[in-house]
């Protein structure tokens, strides 16, 4: 039973994708491609979790000649958001070491528009080369957004009120909270194995 409903998770997943590829489309972007991201990525999804994407989409030929602010914007899409994101801004995340966008490297759900299949495919064989092109910032950034998760974890922000009023904290954040501690557990193991210590 549990396979199942996995399973129809996952078609829901893809589905989503290629909707929200469909979406962006015939908004006028010329879409790389759309990217899970969030708690399905790392199994902490529960029923009533948003399906989230983040998109990555090519400026115009007008658009560079014009020096236009390149595209980053979140878009209200079926049940949850899809983050837009020109592709130079996308590579300066990358280069932030940051792990929302990072994300998109390594999630196991996503679509490319056909062109660019090859590109992407290629970027995301180099993910754990790009995910440790700055160790000392990626932990640092880690470290600094579990922070932020702690400090939001009791805060009785508007909407969570009746979660704090009931539970004492926010659940999402927690959860929040464990992933960035697994993840700061999985990148850091490869640190410590390339010094010996002598006492």
């Amino acid at each position: 039973e549990i396979k199942e409903n996995k399973m129809a998770d996952n078609w829901k997943i893809k589905v989503r994708l290629k909707e929200a590829m469909e979406f962006l489309q015939d908004k006028g972007y010329e879409v790389v491609c759309v990217n899970l991201y969030g708690s399905q990525n790392y199994g902490l999804d529960t029923e009533e979790s948003d399906i989230d994407l983040k998109a990555v989409v090519l400026p115009s030929l007008d658009d560079i000649i014009n020096n236009i602010s390149p595209v980053s914007t979140s878009l209200e899409f079926k049940d949850g958001l899809i983050d837009v994101k020109d592709i130079r801004l996308m590579f300066e995340n990358y280069k932030k070491q940051n792990t929302n966008y990072l994300e998109t490297l390594f999630t196991p759900y996503w679509v490319w528009k056909y062109p660019y299949c090859t590109e992407w495919t290629e970027l995301r064989n180099m993910a754990e080369d790009i995910a440790r092109a700055d160790e000392v910032k990626a932990v640092k950034a880690m470290y600094g957004m579990a922070l932020q998760k702690q400090a939001a974890l009791c805060h009785p922000y508007p909407s969570k009120v009746d979660l704090i009023e009931k539970y004492g904290y926010d659940a999402k954040q927690l959860c929040h909270i464990i992933r960035l501690y697994c993840m700061l557990d999985y990148y850091t193991a490869p640190l410590f194995n390339r010094y010996t210590y002598e006492d």
